[in-house]
């Protein structure tokens, strides 16, 4: 388990189902000054799911947001071994 805090801007809650999918902004005129395509999350999500685990936030509006990231000891993958080789697919983003 990683967890990242920060005391940012928050993310108010009618964003956080959408906040993993790509190209996904809030919209807001506070955060103008802040670029960015909105692929990072997307991407921390399927590089959770392709390891076998998830990702994960509790964020409130001016006080800030958690993003916890888990991931398992060892793979639940059927007919793979521990140290089989894994290869995360991210042409969808190219």
């Amino acid at each position: 388990v990683v967890a990242v805090r920060d005391t940012g801007y928050g993310i108010p809650p009618e964003h956080l189902p959408h906040i993993f999918e790509k190209f996904y902004r809030v919209k807001d005129s506070r955060l103008r000054h802040i670029h960015g395509t909105g692929l990072g999350l997307s991407l921390v999500k399927a590089s959770a799911k392709a390891h076998g685990g998830y990702v994960t936030v509790d964020s409130e509006p001016e006080v800030g947001s958690v993003f916890t990231l888990y991931l398992p000891l060892y793979p639940d993958v059927p007919g793979q071994n521990a140290h089989a080789i894994r290869r995360l697919d991210l042409s969808e983003y190219i």
